[in-house]
């Protein structure tokens, strides 16, 4: 096993990590309160054991992530638990009857302190359609997708996309032909800070000027 231990005493610990029978990678969370321990998360961890994991603490909520490229992070598990840190740092072991012999591998740990920096937002396009219109950006780290749009600077409706990521493409239903569409793009990383683009507009096509009807009984309209 290994991954990130959190101390509050010598009595008091919380234990992330993630081990391995051989077949199965597990992600674990316990906490140890003296000699009583309590399994806050076990669940099997897909496609072999991922080469990052991330604890966060807000307040008294614990989440515990993990990623294969340090880039894209998956939330394993979320709980409460009032929790005075006194230190952190990277945990290793190794169990059974007959425990195999084991090394443990850091290549790094980091204490990331709070981020208070919204995501950087750029190459914002839209390209209208007749019936939709699909609006994309960058961010310069993992965030959101929403996008609030409307006949004015009010906008009225908000769309989004599921998910985090750096490339953002949100899909703005049922535009209406021959209009003029304000928005604004808006995207929130893990650490709720937000960034929103400046106000622009879109035309959407011309509406057509004749009913078009097809009988469906030749190859072309």
């Amino acid at each position: 096993a290994q991954g990130i231990i959190v101390q509050q005493d010598a009595d008091r610990l919380l234990r992330f990590d993630m081990h391995s029978d051989g077949t199965t990678t597990t992600l674990f969370a316990a906490a140890i309160d003296g000699a009583q321990a309590t399994v806050l998360h076990q669940a099997t961890v897909t496609g072999g054991a991922p080469a990052y994991l991330r604890v966060k603490r807000s307040g008294s909520t614990w989440s515990v992530r993990y990623s294969r490229d340090g880039v894209g992070w998956t939330t394993a598990a979320s709980f409460t638990r009032s929790f005075t840190v006194t230190a952190i740092g990277p945990f290793a072991g190794n169990s059974g009857g007959v425990p195999p012999a084991f090394s443990a591998a850091v290549d790094h740990f980091r204490l990331v302190p709070p981020d208070t920096t919204a995501p950087v937002i750029t190459g914002v396009s839209s390209t209208p359609g007749a019936v939709t219109a699909r609006l994309a950006w960058t961010t310069n780290e993992p965030a959101t997708s929403s996008v609030a749009y409307g006949p004015t600077t009010s906008y009225g409706t908000v769309a989004s996309a599921s998910g985090t990521g750096l490339q953002h493409p949100v899909t703005l239903p049922d535009t209406g032909c021959g209009r003029t569409y304000h928005f604004q793009v808006r995207s929130t990383d893990d650490s709720g800070n937000e960034a929103r683009s400046s106000d622009a507009t879109f035309q959407t096509p011309a509406c057509p000027t004749a009913i078009r009807s097809d009988e469906f009984n030749g190859s072309a309209l």
